[in-house]
């Protein structure tokens, strides 16, 4: 029942890439390949919506969804548990999931550029406490 069930996130994952057009050599559409990444970057796409069987890469260290539409990030994103830098700028998130607080290693977060209050938003801080670097602001804003 497991090997079906995977093999239907999976199915599911590679058809929200093709849709998208997200390249192969980002998104490999092997298993073999696709269990190893411990990377994935996801700028540029056009993106307005993360599937949740993203979050079933449990490897994945580095993910970067910059430059898209994004409104929300899934709560499933604390299912990433060995990611340590994630980058979302530039998109259009207007809260974060308290989920992410969950991270234990996640040590850098960009997310300038989104329609956040940065100042008022808890999750930020408590991620801060938590000891991971958070970005609000663009190195071109602050010149």
């Amino acid at each position: 029942m497991k090997n079906i069930t995977k093999i239907v996130w999976v199915r599911k994952l590679w058809d929200w890439a093709d849709e998208n057009k997200i390249d192969v050599t980002e998104l490999p559409r092997t298993e073999k390949d696709l269990f190893k990444i411990s990377g994935l970057d996801l700028s540029n796409y056009k993106l307005n919506a993360i599937p949740i069987e993203l979050f079933n890469l449990h490897k994945l260290k580095n993910l970067h969804l910059n430059a898209n539409t994004l409104i929300k990030l899934p709560k499933e994103v604390e299912q990433l548990t060995n990611l340590t830098q994630l980058v979302i700028n530039d998109n259009l998130l207007i809260d974060l999931p308290i989920e992410i607080t969950n991270l234990k290693q996640l040590k850098w977060l960009e997310i300038y550029g989104n329609n956040l209050d940065y100042e008022k938003n808890n999750v930020l801080k408590k991620l801060t406490e938590q000891g991971c670097h958070v970005t609000t602001k663009s190195a071109r804003s602050e010149q």
